[in-house]
């Protein structure tokens, strides 16, 4: 599996390492773009599961703008993508199936291009929120 690159992981990690609890909600951009929301969604002694998304209402439907959710190998300190949802787009995207924590197959090629879109909306979401 394709993991994320060094400039995303320690973005990510700078926003988990801001957690208080199982979750966080990051908002510095004054209202020019979507808070980003992070969240534990699965944690054992090898790898915990988080989710990261932008999120809209439309006439009270609360949509994902996107929303990924990042395998973290807790040995390894490396972040896998893993599920990739946009909403709007009426798009919805396993690349890797997961139980407990451990993978139990793996669509690489989709696996790596979520991961590029990944690494790609983590740069636009440092300089966003100013992390």
């Amino acid at each position: 599996m394709k993991q994320l690159n060094q400039n995303s992981t320690n973005v990510l990690n700078r926003m988990v390492g801001m957690m208080n609890g199982w979750c966080i909600k990051i908002d510095n951009s004054e209202g020019g773009f979507l808070p980003v929301f992070i969240s534990i969604n699965y944690e054992d002694d090898k790898s915990k599961v988080f989710v990261m998304g932008h999120y809209s209402s439309v006439d009270g439907d609360i949509l994902a703008e996107p929303e990924m959710h990042f395998l973290f190998d807790v040995c390894t300190g490396s972040y896998f993508s893993v599920y990739y949802r946009q909403d709007c787009l009426d798009v919805e995207q396993n690349s890797a199936r997961i139980d407990e924590g451990g993978i139990i197959s793996v669509n690489r090629l989709l696996q790596a291009e979520n991961t590029e879109f990944a690494n790609q909306w983590l740069k636009n979401i440092k300089l966003q929120q100013n992390l």
